[in-house]
């Protein structure tokens, strides 16, 4: 039997609140809960509760199943890839996605979408971005090319690739980037520059 797991609207509204710094909600749950909640959060196998978080701070549709892009532009109807990373102390944001078993099919299948990549910051936005996924196909493109037959594909893109004026960088917490040293300088630079502009 396949159990169907789903997020309630009140944990990913916890989880954009928990993001942004304000604690009043998630002090008020009990203690087993807070813990539940923060490993759901910083799960490094799943990242349906990043990915809500983003979509919902955003306020882009999620898709109820998992098609491979995660959300939508109500407005728009563009439909959004979300990529989260998770770091922790002492960590730095060193790739700012990845595409398992990826294919020039599915690759193709992306053409026209938005690409949303954020980094949390043990549960608190360092930054969310947003940029057209042609941005980064090239780089994505040439992995898949290069890939040992029979391997599992994974292509990785870093902030490089679409620091591009093409981006928008919808939030950056500045003073959580410094406090924790998780940003290399220039990246760190590149967000604070297009966050201002």
């Amino acid at each position: 039997m396949i159990m169907k797991i789903s997020l309630s609207d009140k944990n990913v509204e916890r989880a954009v609140q928990y993001g942004l710094g304000n604690d009043e909600e998630f002090e008020k749950l009990d203690e087993d809960y807070q813990n539940l909640f923060l490993s759901i959060l910083g799960d490094s196998n799943s990242s349906m509760l990043r990915e809500r978080a983003v979509l919902r701070f955003l306020n882009y549709t999620p898709y109820d199943t998992k098609l491979g892009l995660d959300g939508y532009c109500s407005v728009t109807g563009k439909q959004k890839e979300v990529k989260p990373c998770f770091v922790v102390e002492g960590q730095k944001v060193s790739s700012s996605g990845k595409f398992n078993d990826v294919t020039t099919e599915l690759l193709n299948k992306k053409d026209g979408c938005d690409v949303v990549c954020s980094a949390f910051y043990e549960g608190r936005f360092l930054y969310i971005v947003e940029f057209p996924f042609e941005l980064i196909k090239a780089v994505l493109q040439t992995k898949v090319d290069n890939a040992v037959i029979g391997r599992r594909v994974q292509a990785d893109f870093g902030w490089k690739h679409y620091d591009n004026d093409q981006l928008k960088v919808w939030y950056f917490n500045e003073s959580l980037a410094k406090d924790t040293n998780s940003l290399s300088k220039p990246h760190f630079n590149m967000l604070k520059e297009r966050f201002k502009a």
